[in-house]
């Protein structure tokens, strides 16, 4: 994957001999920070002897020779980040005075045409350097409404109060990117290159009008039926206790078997309760019920049950002859995946439909949401959009879906998908984690709040494949040894970081 570089900082002291053609703003009702600030067009003397003045714009980015204005960033700006990947500062002016006496200097910066410029007057003290740094309020409606790259100026002034002429009149060309394109990375002026995988958390858009109305078709196809309260209690009741899953009915063919499966911490414990057998002739339906733990389970097989189950080791719990209302509280020795098996060996020849219920475990939370959202954008015919995957690259007219237009399109590549689907489990109070590797990207779930384990699923497979595959081959990928994992962007932690949402 080529690496998108940038710098942090702008030309300095920089006169344009023939600057970008962009609309321009004028200067009337202007927000400034000092009453007493005086206006240079009224100013009738010279600047102090040995002022300087000078700015660099640590909030561009620069891709090859251009800077650029990360419009995905915009609402950013003047934020306190607890990350230093980016600046939020447009323009930090180095205010020089070797006078003997305090200077008032009013520095003024505006993106022209899409901010309201910022005017501040500052006091430097005698034989001193002040370095503040301002922004305008960016016209966010506007940036956001971009379809393309654009040129643009930022302009910048500093001129001390009463003076002629300006100490400094910068006006720095740049490209006005869209919302929807980012950067991978930034160059440092050391040379190094700073990702930025991370803040594209941004991207992530919980409170989207799309994505709010995915939440209730979702819930639908719930286990449970319902998402509850949301977050990782969503399936608890008001005394914290496990809600039921709705009943399911499996017919077990005669001399077959049929399993449910839920993935258990060490210790951790659920509840089953049989709630019918039933088959057409018999008088006294039952079926036989075990749990096994993976390395048992994979010993089974329809075509040899009774060898498999005579050969085992012993299961978790064995259960033979199971009437309906017969309750099983099952305790996880160890960590994994645990199966439920309804077997009928009964001699009779008839099939038996049983009907059970069942709480849930950790996982079945987090899990339960990836499957409901799956199968939920499944009924829009999204399908997999192969458009090669080169990390957003601001010289190509490539970016990154928003939800409603990956649901109006009905495709998405592996970055449009992946922020969808952490967009609803942001929405649902859930902890997401999108995972980039190099030429792919894929989404996890955390298994509980701030756990390691999480719940990988491949959104590319959303056309072809039903959910369980999807799930198994994100965990393969996750596990993957051979496959090096560039960097994982956690939803919750920019958010603490003060990474907010695109805003809507």
């Amino acid at each position: 994957m080529a690496a998108i570089s940038g710098c942090s900082s702008g030309a300095r002291d920089r006169l344009i001999d023939d600057p970008v053609d962009a609309p321009t703003s004028a200067d009337d009702g202007e927000p400034s920070t000092s009453s007493g600030e005086t206006d240079p067009t009224d100013a009738d003397a010279p600047a102090a002897p040995g002022l300087r003045a000078s700015v660099t714009y640590p909030f561009l980015l620069r891709h090859g020779s251009t800077d650029y204005f990360p419009t995905v960033f915009a609402h950013l700006l003047g934020q306190t980040l607890d990350w230093n990947d980016i600046s939020t500062s447009l323009a930090c002016f180095t205010l020089e005075n070797p006078t003997d006496s305090p200077v008032d200097i009013t520095i003024r910066v505006d993106l022209v045409g899409y901010s309201t410029p910022l005017k501040q007057s500052v006091t430097v003290a005698a034989k001193s350097t002040s370095s503040p740094c301002i922004n305008p309020t960016p016209a966010l409606d506007a940036l956001y409404q971009l379809n393309s790259p654009i040129p643009g100026q930022v302009h910048a002034t500093a001129t001390s109060t009463g003076a002629a002429s300006s100490l400094l009149d910068d006006v720095h060309p740049v490209t006005i990117t869209t919302g929807e394109t980012v950067f991978e990375g930034k160059q440092t002026s050391s040379g190094t290159n700073v990702p930025l995988y991370r803040d594209q958390a941004v991207l992530s858009m919980p409170k989207d009008p799309a994505v709010q109305a995915l939440l209730a078709p979702a819930a639908q196809k719930s286990a449970w039926g319902t998402f509850g309260a949301g977050g990782y209690g969503m399936h608890l009741d008001a005394q914290k206790n496990p809600i039921p899953r709705l009943p399911v009915t499996r017919t077990v063919a005669n001399g077959g078997f049929q399993f449910d499966v839920a993935y258990f911490t060490a210790g951790e414990s659920m509840t089953l309760g049989l709630d019918a057998v039933t088959c057409a002739s018999c008088s006294a339906p039952t079926t036989d019920f075990y749990v096994f733990n993976q390395t048992q389970f994979s010993q089974l097989s329809s075509s040899s049950q009774e060898g498999a189950l005579a050969d085992m080791p012993p299961a978790v719990v064995v259960a033979l002859d199971s009437a309906p209302g017969r309750q099983f509280t099952i305790t996880a020795p160890a960590d994994g995946a645990y199966y439920f098996v309804f077997v009928n060996g009964a001699a009779d020849g008839d099939a038996r439909d049983v009907t059970y219920h069942r709480t849930g475990t950790q996982a079945d939370t987090p899990i339960d949401a990836l499957q409901s959202i799956y199968e939920e954008l499944q009924s829009f015919g999204i399908t997999y959009d192969s458009v090669a995957f080169s990390f957003f690259d601001p010289s190509s007219t490539e970016s990154v879906r928003r939800p409603a237009s990956v649901l109006t399109d009905r495709a998405a590549n592996c970055i449009d998908g992946s922020m969808l689907f952490a967009s609803v489990l942001e929405a649902l109070q859930l902890e997401p984690v999108v995972v980039f590797v190099p030429g792919h990207a894929y989404v996890a779930v955390r298994n509980v709040p701030g756990a390691q384990l999480v719940w990988p699923v491949e959104t590319t497979m959303l056309g072809t494949a039903p959910f369980v595959s999807a799930l198994l081959e994100g965990i393969g990928e996750y596990q993957d040894p051979a496959i090096s994992h560039l960097a994982e962007m956690d939803i919750k932690a920019a958010r603490l970081a003060g990474l907010l949402p695109i805003p809507e």
